[in-house]
This record gives C-alpha cells, sequence and structure tokens, in this order.
C-alpha cells in the first residue's frame, strides 16, 4: 500500500513554484537577431518600394544584390552585426533608457539651435529679423527636433520641401534654389517622412569618381518618385559604401547601437530582483516522516502557512526544542550594485553623453563637479550639428529667403549657438581681465575711452552693452591733488612770491600786475615770447608764464600765475609714458599759449582742456583747473590726443555747454 501511495503522490505544478516562465523580451529578441548569423543579409524591405521599377532601378538592384551576395557567407559566418529592419527599430524604440538617451540628445541639438547673422559693412537686422519671424512661423526648431529623433530612433529620415501641388514629372525634376525657379510665397511648409516609407530610386554603382556613386538621385516615397533636391537628407553614423544598401542608405541608428549595452543592464537588474526576492532563505528541520511515507501534509502545511504569515520583526515562531530546529541563511549582496551600475555605465559611453545629463544625477563626494564632463559633451554635440544638421540649415534659410525676399543674399549666415554658459561669477571675472586689460591700453595710449565703451558696448556679456559710446562720463582722467599736495605746492608758491620783485611788474590800470619792466612793449609778451620762455624742471614745481590775454578774456577770469606742479608731473610720467620728457615743453608752449580750441573738460570743476594740433592726426592736450579761489592756475595732466579723441573732447565741451 505505501509503494501505491507513493506512485499516486502529486508534485506541486509550475506556477505555484518560484520559476520564471516569461518568454523571451523584445530587447532579447532583437539581441539575437543582430548577432545572428543565420539571419540573411538583404536590402530592407519598406512601403517606398515601388510595384513597377524602372529598367534603370533593375540593373541598379542587380548591381546591389550581386555585391550583397558576393560577401553573403563571410559575413554571415562571422555573425556580424546588422541592420536590425524599421520595424524592429520602431518596437525598441519604446524602452525608456534608448528613447532616454536619443531625446537628450535631440534635445541638446536643437535646445539654442542657430543663430542668423551678417557679413560684410551692410546693415541687415531688417531682413534677418524677418527670417527669424519665418523660422518661427514654419517651426523649424520643432521640426529638427523631430527629425533628429528620428534619426536616432531608425539611422536616418528625409523632410520633404512643400512648395505646392506637383504632377509626376515635376516631382522628378530637380528643385532649384534660385529666383527665378522658386518663386516668393510658394513654400508651404516641410513635412518628415519615415524611412519605412521610402526607398532609393537611380544611382550609380559602377564609376567611383561620379557625384551619385552610391548617391541615390531620386527617392520613392509610397512607390512615388521625387528628385532628392526636394529633400532635407538626415543620416547618422553613415555606413561603409558595402552596407550602404543594406541600411537604406541612411546609417546605424543609436538605438541599434546601445541595444547590447541596454539589455545587458536589464538582464543584470532583472537577476539583481531575483537575488533580492530569495535573499533571505528560512530552513525548519522538523519531523518529515509522516510526509515522505506517503501520509498527509496538512498539519505540517498549515503550520508553514501560519509562520510565513507571522513572519516580520514582530512575529514569534514555536519550535520543538528536542526534535526541531530552525536555520536562517542569506545570500551576500556586496558588489551587486555596482555590477548592475557598471553595466548600464556602458550605454551613455555609447551614446556620447556624460552620466549625469543621462542619469539626471550630479556628481558626489568633496568638491565633485560636472563641468569637464559637460565640456565635452557641449562639443560633441556642437560636432554632430556641423555633421548632421549644417547643409540642411543652410538650404532652409536659402529657402525662407527665396520665399520672402525673392532672392538669396549671401551675406546672411548663421551659427550654431554654443550650449556652454558662464555662471554670474565667471563672467564677472572674465570682464574684470578684460577691464583691467582695457585699463593698460588706455594708460598706454594705444586705445581711446571711447573704443573701450564701444567694445563694452558691443559685448552682450559685459552688463553695458546698452551705453551711449559717445556719451562718455564726464570724469577726470587723474583725481584731485592730494592734501599733502596742496600743501606742497602753497609752499613752492610761497616761495615764488618771496622771489616777486613788485617794482618789476608795475600794475596796469586794471589792477592786473604786468610781466615786468617799464615800457608797454614789455607788458604785453607775446605769444611767441611766452613759448621761448617756458621752461620745464622736472626736480621740482614750475610757474610757466601767464595766458594770453585774448583766452583770460574767452574764459571770464583774471589773469593767474600757470602752476605746474611735481606731483602732477611724477603722476603724469607714470599714466601716460608715450609722452616723453623732451616733448613736455613743447606740449605745455604749443596748448597753453597757441591753443586752437579750448574746451569745458568738466561740468561741476572748473577744468579746461587747451588743445593744440601738433600734426595732421595728433594734438596735444592739457587740461588746466582755472579756479576762482585758488591763487593760480594749476595744470592737472598733459597727454596726446589722436584726431578721433579729440572730436570726444569736443563732443564732451559741446554737452556741458549745453547744461551749462
Amino acid at each position: 500500500m505505501a509503494k501505491e501511495k507513493k506512485k499516486s503522490m502529486n508534485i506541486r505544478p509550475l506556477d505555484e513554484m518560484d520559476i520564471n516562465l516569461r518568454t523571451k523580451d523584445l530587447l532579447t529578441r532583437a539581441l539575437e537577431i543582430y548577432n545572428s548569423g543565420a539571419t540573411a543579409y538583404q536590402r530592407p524591405l519598406t512601403l517606398g518600394l515601388p510595384k513597377k521599377p524602372t529598367a534603370a532601378m533593375d540593373e541598379c538592384i542587380k548591381c546591389t544584390d550581386g555585391i550583397i551576395n558576393q560577401f553573403k557567407p563571410e559575413w554571415q559566418a562571422l555573425a556580424a552585426p546588422k541592420f536590425l529592419g524599421y520595424a524592429l527599430l520602431s518596437s525598441i524604440a519604446q524602452d525608456p533608457l534608448i528613447r532616454a538617451g536619443i531625446e537628450t540628445i535631440a534635445d541638446d541639438m536643437t535646445r539654442k539651435f542657430v543663430e542668423l547673422v551678417s557679413q560684410g559693412e551692410e546693415d541687415l537686422s531688417s531682413k534677418i529679423s524677418d527670417l527669424e519671424a519665418d523660422l518661427q512661423s514654419f517651426r523649424i526648431k520643432s521640426l529638427f527636433n523631430r527629425a533628429l529623433s528620428l534619426t536616432g530612433y531608425m539611422g536616418g529620415c528625409l523632410v520633404y520641401i512643400d512648395t505646392g501641388k506637383l504632377d509626376d514629372e515635376e516631382k522628378k525634376a530637380p528643385l532649384y534654389l534660385d529666383k527665378a525657379t522658386f518663386k516668393p510665397g510658394s513654400l508651404r511648409g516641410f513635412k518628415i517622412i519615415e524611412p519605412i516609407n521610402v526607398y532609393p530610386g537611380f544611382y550609380n554603382s559602377s564609376d567611383p569618381t561620379a557625384d551619385n556613386y552610391f548617391n541615390p538621385e531620386t527617392w520613392f516615397v509610397l512607390g512615388k518618385e521625387y528628385h532628392k533636391s526636394r529633400f532635407l537628407y538626415f543620416a547618422q553614423n553613415e555606413v561603409p559604401l558595402l552596407l550602404k544598401p543594406l541600411y537604406n542608405f541612411f546609417g546605424i541608428s543609436l538605438s541599434q547601437q546601445v541595444l547590447e549595452y541596454v539589455q545587458n543592464f536589464t538582464e543584470n537588474r532583472r537577476s539583481a530582483q531575483r537575488l533580492l526576492n530569495k535573499f533571505s532563505l528560512t530552513i525548519w528541520k522538523t519531523d518529515m516522516s509522516a510526509f515522505l511515507s506517503g501520509g498527509g501534509c496538512k498539519d505540517l502545511t498549515e503550520r508553514v502557512k501560519y509562520f510565513n504569515a507571522q513572519r516580520n520583526n514582530d512575529g514569534t515562531a514555536l519550535l520543538d526544542k528536542e526534535t526541531e530546529q530552525m536555520e536562517q541563511i542569506n545570500t551576500p549582496l556586496s558588489g551587486v550594485t555596482d555590477i548592475v551600475s557598471m553595466s548600464l555605465d556602458l550605454a551613455p559611453v555609447i551614446l556620447g553623453i556624460s552620466k549625469d545629463k543621462y542619469f539626471g544625477d550630479l556628481p558626489k563626494g568633496l568638491n565633485a563637479s560636472s563641468e569637464g564632463t559637460n565640456r565635452i559633451y557641449y562639443d560633441k554635440i556642437q560636432s554632430l550639428n556641423e555633421k548632421i544638421s549644417y547643409d540642411n540649415v543652410e538650404k532652409i534659410i536659402k529657402i525662407l529667403q527665396l520665399n520672402r525676399f525673392g532672392e538669396i543674399d549671401d551675406n546672411i549666415s548663421f551659427q550654431f549657438a554654443p550650449l556652454w554658459e558662464m555662471d554670474e561669477r565667471e563672467r564677472a571675472e572674465i570682464n574684470k581681465i578684460h577691464a583691467d586689460t582695457a585699463a593698460v591700453y588706455v594708460d598706454r595710449g594705444c586705445l581711446s575711452q571711447e573704443e573701450v565703451r564701444g567694445s563694452l558696448a558691443d559685448n552682450p556679456d559685459s552688463g553695458y552693452s546698452n551705453i551711449d559710446v559717445d556719451d562718455v562720463p564726464e570724469t577726470d582722467n587723474f583725481a584731485d591733488v592730494d592734501l599733502e599736495d596742496k600743501d606742497e605746492a602753497g609752499s613752492v608758491f610761497d616761495e615764488a612770491l618771496d622771489e616777486w620783485d613788485e617794482s618789476k611788474h608795475p600794475r596796469a590800470e586794471n589792477g592786473q600786475f604786468g610781466s615786468g619792466g617799464n615800457s608797454e612793449k614789455e607788458n604785453k609778451v607775446n605769444a611767441e615770447e611766452k613759448i621761448k620762455a617756458v621752461r620745464i624742471d622736472f626736480t621740482k614745481d614750475n610757474v610757466l608764464p601767464e595766458l594770453n590775454a585774448e583766452d583770460l578774456e574767452e574764459l571770464g577770469v583774471e589773469s593767474k600765475p600757470v602752476l605746474l606742479k611735481k606731483t602732477v608731473i611724477e603722476r603724469n610720467l607714470k599714466q601716460h609714458p608715450d609722452v616723453e620728457r623732451e616733448d613736455y615743453r613743447s606740449m605745455l608752449a604749443s596748448a597753453l599759449y597757441a591753443p586752437d580750441a579750448i574746451i569745458p573738460g568738466n561740468a561741476d570743476k572748473p577744468y579746461y582742456n587747451f588743445i593744440a594740433r601738433t600734426s595732421s592726426e595728433k594734438n596735444s592736450v592739457v587740461l588746466l583747473e582755472v579756479a576762482n579761489n585758488k591763487n593760480n592756475f594749476e595744470i592737472v595732466h598733459l597727454h596726446w590726443a589722436k584726431n578721433k579723441q579729440r572730436k570726444s573732447l569736443e563732443r564732451k565741451g559741446e554737452r556741458i555747454k549745453k547744461k551749462s
């Protein structure tokens, strides 16, 4: 009887056992096809295949088939990776990891897109503004985003340039981009054509020197033939010549390239999940003789169910201490996380994305930064735009110009906007470096204030791009004289008064002192004599001849001695090294006693620029303080000025006069 009971003993059904009977998922099946040597190498069948191909097309197909068949044994023997087909590529595009990588790249390639720029001196701002409006109205940025995403999933696509309804012959005719054939207002828009809907038309397969060698002249879209010039062509990771027909004359999709690495991660993640579910195993050693001899096991089963139901931190297990024993076996999990994470780290490498971009996770650790990797990634995005999008953007801009203006202006160009952006601190540091550099150039006389202001106005990141270049602030090149300088100047002036002999300088009728001597001729020392009388001693303060009477009358002030302080000389030598020592005498003499212009230099202070032209492009400038509350006219500074800087000083003087 015992044997009969053993024969009738039932084994648990599979659905009650923890055995994974899940069918192969999509990624696993796709990977098997990708690496299978049994799958035949052939041109992909698409919906675009014409029902009745032309004779030329037949010859083309025969040639391509011959090439493929010649190398088919080697390809299949090596089990080389192959084109998955658009149906399978469309399916794996649903995988979130593959989709996240491709969409990230497409979004960054079009995030800032392009900036229209003008070349030459002609003002094209109005045309550029109109073209930017057309880029918006035709949604070109969104168009490129979808086309680049599709290129990542399928390896390429076409964008149809819709110019209105065409008959069969017009579809096969080239679309010439000139004002004779492209009428203004004829553009209807752009339409994306997925590669499943296209099939290559005629192409040259016999002359490698021809432009159309393995380069289709036409494309079939659902059996209708169109000339290639009526499309924008997008392709990524273009394949070698022998593989072009196999990939429908597009490229290897990113989804196909990253497939194996995403699948490996998926399998590792599932293995880790199964391991986690079986992490803890409870072994209950008890008397199993009744069950093994064919007896009932109801009580044992109920006891196990009760134990599992109460299995938690607050649960209690009751055992017979004489006949029963319980053990807990835990599977070590150390290193599992690292293995799973490492398998996913390869996916962004294949996609060319930085890990923090792909995972949306910032680097961890002290002083950790992703700046370097992000810059490398942005450089790759820039390179991809140049390779994939440049020709298409150039063609679209020409089309938009013809559609709006009826002509193409070659001076209108574009550039891909850089993705890397400096933060406020970096921008401030760079602006500080530029400011220090500009200050050195201004001090050396290499640049004028207006040129520096022009540079600030032209730089959108300077923070001063909206300033009026000609509206120079009313400030002085030098600060007011320090207090100790004033004291020294006062003592020097006192020494000069001690040497003053009033008998040699009789007063005139208006009470002013003469220049010395007893005759009227000596009281009116002309300008030439004053120029000859100028002497400069660089070791002390210098008292110069009085200003000309007509200049005093123009300024509306009484005559006073002109004082050039030693401190001003020392400071001027440092600030304007282009003014040589031997130039001081001639500059002061010509500007103060033979000026061709006296211009206000400050609205709040009695400063005047005495200017004398010394050559066709050069002027000597002396800034003189003409103060009523001082005993002398003090020289503030002197420098050379080109004609452009002189004009700036003149404009500044005019503004001061208007305000006063």
